[in-house]
């Protein structure tokens, strides 16, 4: 058997990870929309004409990425779990 990388064997990663959060003009210009939408959470209507909410739009798109009807956005695990049971 091989030894493990921490007892002096080969890793298997060998190049670094990307850094992280990975962000560019494009989620500064997302974000900035948000932030000046008024609306930073809840699937209620929007604050300003034309703006489209960000939470409702995100649910159908995993939905369709999941093949399923609904998606339900959580805020975190604790949440998740107490909504699936």
């Amino acid at each position: 058997m091989e030894k493990l990388a921490i007892d002096g064997g080969t890793p298997t990663r060998t190049t670094p990870f990307a850094s992280w959060p990975i962000a560019g003009e494009l989620e500064l210009e997302l974000l900035k929309e948000v932030l000046e939408s008024g609306k930073w959470g809840g699937a209620a209507g929007a604050a300003k004409a034309g703006y489209e909410p960000k939470l409702p739009a995100l649910e159908r798109k995993f939905a369709e990425l999941q093949d399923a009807a609904y998606a339900v956005s959580v805020v975190n695990g604790t949440v998740a779990i107490t909504v699936a049971l």
